[in-house]
C-alpha cells in the first residue's frame, strides 16, 4: 500500500513538473516584437531640404511611430492648395530615415519643372517585417500604415486625401511591400513603383531556408519570419501578392498602373521576373525596366530612373500628360 502511494505521489509530481516546464516554455516563446527589436522612431541627423520628421501614436501597437515627409517649395507659399502624395517603403534593414536622400531627386525635379509639386512620405514599416501584420499582433506594419499613418498624413498636411492623389513605391522589402499593399488595397493607391524587388511567389508549403538563394542569411531571418507569419499555410497565402493580385484583379486592371525597375546585377532580378510573369499571366498591364549595371542599390536605381518613376506617379495623378 505504501509503495503504491509513493508511486502515485511520484507520478503526480512528475506530471506537475512536466506541465510547469511546458507552461514556462510556452510563456518564454519570444514574440515578433522581441525577435525583430524594431526601433520605431528614428530622427535623421541632417534631413535634406524640405524634409521634416514627425511622429504619431499607433493604436494598433500602442507606441509612437516615426515618419519623414518632404514638403515642396510651393507648400508654404500657397496655403489653400492641396498636393498629391507618394509613400516610400524602405528595405529590410531600414527605417523612416534610411532613404530620405531620395527626396533630393524630387526636389530637383520639381524646381526644374520636370514633375508637378507633390509630397513624399517615408514610412517606418520595421526591419524585416515584410510589411505584414504579425500573427501575434505585436508588430503591425500593414494596419499601422493603412489605417493610421495615411489618415494621420491626410489630416495633418494638405494632401489630396483620396486615391487619385495617393501613390506608393518602395525598395527591396519595401518594393515587395508596396506591390502587396497596392494589390490588397487598390482603391487607396493610383499607382505603384517597385524598385529592386521580387516578393511574389506561390505557396504550396511554408518555405524553408534551404530553398533560398542565400541559405545562411535566410536561416538567420527565419525565426523572425515565422514569428510574423506563423505556421498556418493559409495565412502565408492570404497575405501573399501572388494571391492578392488574382483576388483583386478586377479592381486592379485598368486602374492601378504598375512599374517595376531593377538592375542587371541585382540579386532580386529573378524575383522581379517572377513578378513580371505573374502580372502577364493575370493579364495585368505593367511597365518593366531592366537597367544595365546597377546591383541591389536604391540610389543607383534612382540615378538612372528616379525621374521616370516620379513622372509615372504624376501621370496617375492626372497632373502630367503622356
Amino acid at each position: 500500500m505504501k509503495n503504491s502511494l509513493n508511486r502515485t505521489f511520484s507520478l503526480v509530481i512528475a506530471s506537475s513538473i512536466y506541465l510547469l516546464v511546458g507552461f514556462v516554455l510556452i510563456q518564454a516563446a519570444p514574440t515578433a516584437a522581441e525577435l525583430l527589436r524594431i526601433k520605431w522612431v528614428n530622427v535623421p541627423a541632417k534631413p535634406p531640404i524640405g524634409v521634416q520628421h514627425g511622429t504619431f501614436h499607433s493604436e494598433c501597437m500602442d507606441r509612437k511611430v516615426g515618419y519623414n515627409i518632404y514638403l515642396p517649395p510651393g507648400y508654404e507659399i500657397d496655403s489653400d492648395r492641396r498636393f498629391p502624395v507618394v509613400y516610400f517603403l524602405h528595405g529590410s534593414a531600414g527605417n523612416e530615415s534610411r532613404s530620405i536622400q531620395l527626396s533630393k531627386h524630387l526636389h530637383k525635379s520639381i524646381n526644374a519643372g520636370e514633375v508637378p509639386s507633390m509630397l513624399m512620405v517615408f514610412a517606418n514599416g520595421g526591419r524585416n517585417s515584410a510589411y505584414i501584420d504579425a500573427v501575434d499582433g505585436t508588430v503591425m506594419p500593414e494596419t499601422m500604415i493603412i489605417k493610421e499613418l495615411i489618415p494621420h498624413i491626410d489630416t495633418t498636411y494638405r494632401t489630396i486625401g483620396q486615391r487619385s492623389g495617393r501613390a506608393i513605391q518602395g525598395f527591396s522589402m519595401g518594393g515587395g511591400g508596396s506591390l502587396r499593399l497596392a494589390a490588397k488595397f487598390p482603391d487607396l493607391f493610383s499607382s505603384v513603383v517597385v524598385w529592386g524587388a521580387g516578393g511574389v511567389r506561390e505557396f504550396d508549403h511554408i518555405p524553408v531556408a534551404e530553398e533560398s538563394r542565400d541559405v545562411e542569411k535566410t536561416a538567420r531571418k527565419m525565426p523572425a519570419r515565422m514569428a510574423i507569419m506563423g505556421e498556418d499555410l493559409a495565412y502565408w497565402q492570404e497575405t501573399g501578392s501572388w494571391y492578392l493580385l488574382e483576388k483583386n484583379r478586377e479592381r486592379i486592371v485598368g486602374r492601378l498602373p504598375i512599374r517595376i525597375v531593377i538592375g542587371t546585377e541585382d540579386f532580386s532580378l529573378d524575383g522581379a521576373q517572377v513578378v513580371r510573369d505573374r502580372l502577364a499571366q493575370l493579364k495585368i498591364a505593367y511597365e518593366f525596366e531592366l537597367i544595365q549595371g546597377p546591383d541591389h542599390n536604391i540610389n543607383k536605381l534612382y540615378e538612372h530612373s528616379g525621374l521616370e518613376g516620379l513622372r509615372f506617379h504624376a501621370r496617375s495623378f492626372g497632373e502630367l500628360s503622356e
